[in-house]
This record gives structure tokens, sequence and C-alpha cells, in this order.
């Protein structure tokens, strides 16, 4: 490991981006070459006098730009490309902003104890895919030239009217004619903001919310606003307070298994935050791709706002992420819209994986796969929660993830570092949050539970967070 200890020159900026910045500096001039091994997360810390969290943030910028590579159980290493890395726009990430490779990346070969990803059961995947590639199959010339050619970017009629069957699944009652087919949640997402926003507009989140929403508002020049939250989620007064202070264009939230806080707003909640937002013409967008998880699922946003709110769901969590269809229920009125959106955007979904999904949801194999990530959430909580037990812990029984507080001494950032140097990777509560400041998001981490195929070496890496969380809870250091 090399002593490596960056020159930092005065700044206005965040001490992570000047960490990052010397980092890519080094790796210009030749004085840190691919294959060397940096200094762990602690050593940094200790001897540029910032905080562990401060240099996980900066490596993680580091990673963003293709400098480093993290190897969990290994150590962090300036990467074989680092020196074709282009550099010239170092200082492209913002404060608070999580990049999408950190959320979405290819999972494990189950020989690492990732506990990072919030994917669902992947030996499952097979089994719910299976069904729908069958159906295909038989699909005769004419289906298949359907599929094959430029389709309406709101999607076919078919798969709008499977659409409608999915959401009735979960509840809603949606006209197929309201429903865009969209290339997952994240697409669904993009094309909302791109209709509905202009550049230098505010957009409402929740103060700890999905790191995805900063990727996909930052291209399109969007301002997020955090708004506090409480046990129930958004605060009605907060929401209140900063409709008058910024005249937001729209809300994005999580009304169902919040991600990170697992949070279910209560129907009361979701009524007073409707009527806020009908007072000042606010569109709110809810994300409810963890809502079929649930066994009673209360009325989406939608309900309570017939002409303001959107609701976007996919097939990624329940069925699979590589499917890549996801459902836009809108208002009428924005339909042309919306639909614009995808047009510009990506022309239309694929309407080859809304037939599979279509032949996977008709058949019955998505309502099949839906229950198998169901059943495996909660087995995996139950695991979780009794090598857990005695520490303070934030979830619901049906959720893929739960949110973890740090021992009272250390921060997020630390934990993080103590349990990669163990070999588990979990995700530090800054990445939630705008502002890395926010005490709820310095106090906790987040562990997704289902990422990891092997209930063994998921066990493992449960047992490791208890050792070291108890191990800091008690004053001791744990072992390494």
């Amino acid at each position: 490991m090399t002593m490596w200890l960056p020159q930092l020159h005065a700044s206005d900026g965040p001490r992570y981006l000047a960490i990052a910045d010397a980092l890519a500096g080094d790796v210009r001039a030749g004085r840190l070459v691919p294959g060397t091994r940096l200094p762990t997360h602690r050593d940094l810390a200790y001897r540029l006098g910032v905080t562990v969290g401060t240099v996980s943030r900066a490596y993680g910028e580091a990673e963003r730009r293709g400098l480093i590579a993290a190897h969990v159980g290994r150590g962090t290493y300036v990467a074989e490309a680092a020196g074709r890395a282009d550099v010239a726009g170092e200082r492209e990430g913002r404060p608070g902003e999580y990049a999408l490779d950190a959320i979405y990346r290819p999972g494990g070969d189950d020989e690492s104890l990732d506990l990072s990803l919030n994917y669902p059961h992947t030996p499952s995947l097979a089994a719910g895919l299976a069904a729908g590639l069958a159906g295909l199959t038989r699909l005769d010339e004419a289906g298949l030239t359907g599929i094959g050619s430029y389709q309406p970017p709101n999607g076919m009629p078919s798969h709008r009217r499977a659409a409608a069957l999915w959401l009735e699944r979960l509840g809603i009652a949606a006209d197929p004619e309201d429903i865009v087919i969209v290339p997952g949640c994240q697409g669904g997402l993009l094309a909302a903001f791109m209709a509905l926003a202009k550049a230098g507009e505010t957009v409402l989140t929740e103060a700890l919310t999905w790191p995805g929403l900063r990727a996909a508002t930052t291209p399109l020049g969007l301002r997020v606003q955090p708004v506090a939250m409480d046990a129930h989620g958004l605060r009605p007064d907060a929401l209140e307070a900063a409709c008058r202070a910024h005249r937001p264009r729209l809300l994005y939230t999580m009304t169902s298994l919040h991600n990170p806080t697992c949070i279910v707003m209560p129907e009361a909640r979701r009524r007073e935050v409707a009527a806020i937002a009908e007072a000042h013409e606010l569109f709110v967008i809810e994300d409810d791709v963890y809502g079929f998880l649930l066994d009673d699922r209360p009325p989406p946003l939608r309900s309570f706002l017939p002409d303001l709110g959107l609701y976007v769901t996919s097939l990624s969590k329940s069925v699979a992420p590589g499917l890549r269809v996801g459902y836009l229920w809108a208002p009428p009125a924005l339909r042309s819209r919306l639909s614009g959106a995808v047009r510009a955007n990506v022309l239309m979904t694929s309407p080859v994986t809304a037939e599979l999904a279509a032949q996977l949801i008709v058949s019955g194999g998505a309502a099949e796969a839906a229950e198998r990530q169901r059943t495996q959430a909660r087995k995996r909580q139950r695991m979780a929660a009794r090598r857990l037990s005695g520490l303070d812990v934030s979830t619901h029984p049906a959720s893929f993830h739960l949110w973890l507080r740090v021992p009272p001494a250390w921060r997020s950032g630390e934990l993080t570092a103590r349990l990669a140097d163990r070999g588990v990777a979990v995700t530090p509560g800054e990445a939630f949050a705008g502002d890395p400041s926010v005490e709820e998001a310095q106090a906790h981490v987040r562990l997704c539970l289902c990422a990891i195929g092997s209930d063994e070496r998921f066990a493992r890496a449960i047992d490791i967070v208890a050792d070291v969380a108890r191990g800091g809870a008690t004053g001791a250091l744990p072992v390494v």
C-alpha cells in the first residue's frame, strides 16, 4: 500500500472534491500508476485530519471518474485505465450526487458480501422470465412483425391493457389509455421531468431520497429541494413551507417502503400531502417500485390528485431488472406531453420487452415471480432481525432493505469503511441526502437484503455487520 498523501490547496469547494481532484492530478502526472493500492479510508482520514466519510465520498467520486477501483475485502487501487480517464470534467459531480454507476452495477458472483445493492433475489429471476419467453415463441408472423416494428411512444394498446391488469393487482383501477409504457421507473421519471419542468425550476423531495433522482434531474438543469420528514414520511408543514418559499414545479416522493427509511406513508398523511399539492398546483410523481411487496397498500397519491398526480412503477424489482419495462399512469391531459418526452428521449420503449412483460402478466408468471420476491424479502428480514437484535434498525417486514443506525460515536462513513475492511459493502447514509451534513444521513447506513443469492453468505455478511456495529456501540474496536 502506498503512503500517498494528497496535496490539498485552499478551496471554497467541498473537501472530498479537493481530494478527488488531487488524486486525478497525481494520476495525470504519473505520481500514481495503475495498480497502486491506496490508503484505507481510515488511514487517509487520520493523516489529512478529515472525517472517514469525507474520504469515502472522495474515493467514490474518484471511482465515478474511472480513476480507481474498489475491491471488497482487498482494498482500493488506481484503475488500469486511469491514465486514459477523462479528467477534463473533474468537477461535474455535485454535492449529494450519487452516480448511477454506484446504484446500478452488475451483481456479484455471490462470492462477495455486498449489501449495498437494492436488487431482487437473483436466483428467482430465471423462473420469472421463463413463462414470458415461452409465450414469445408462440407469436405468429403478424405478432412478431408488430413487436419488431416502430410503435407509438406510449406503447401498443395490448401492452397498455396488460399494464392496467398489473396495476389492478396493486389495487389500482387505471384506464389503459392513461398509461404510458416506459423503460423502467428511471425512464418514466425522466419522461415526467422532461414533460413537466424546465431548467431552473425546483423539484421537491424527501430530505432523504433515492440517489437516482439527482442522476435524472441534474442533466435537465432542475433544482432539487429537500423537505423535512418524520416517522410518517413528508411533513405537511414542511411541504407547505417549501411550496411557499420555492414555488416548485413538482414533487417526487416514494410513499411505500421509502428508500432508504422503509416508511409506508399512511393514508391520512397522503391525503394531507395531496391537499397541499392541489392548493399549490404542484405536480406529484409517486415512485411505487416497491409497493408490490406490501399486503395492505394505501391508495396512491394519484387517487387524491386526478389532475396533478402521476404514478410510476416497473417490473424491475418484482420480475426482472433486465426487462426494463415500467408503467406511468397519468392524467389524460398530460398524455401527449409524456408521450412526446418518451419519443424525444428513447423514441419508444422496446415493444419486444413490453410484449414479454405483457405475456408474463397475462399468463400469471409475473404474479408468481412477485410472490417469490415477496417470500424471499420476508425471509431475509427475519434472518436480519435475529442477527441484528439489540441494534437500532428501522425497517418493514416486507422490505428489500433496512436502515441501520450507526454506533453513537461514529458517522455512517466510518461504519461503511470498517465494514469494507471486513469485506462487507453497505451504502452510507450520506448517499441519500442532498446535503451530506443531514444528521439522519450521517447516523445511518442502508443494508440491502436480497442481492446476495446464498442464504449462507447473506448470514455471514449480516453477522459481520452486527459484530462491527456492536463493537462500536460498546467502545471496542472491531476485529480486523
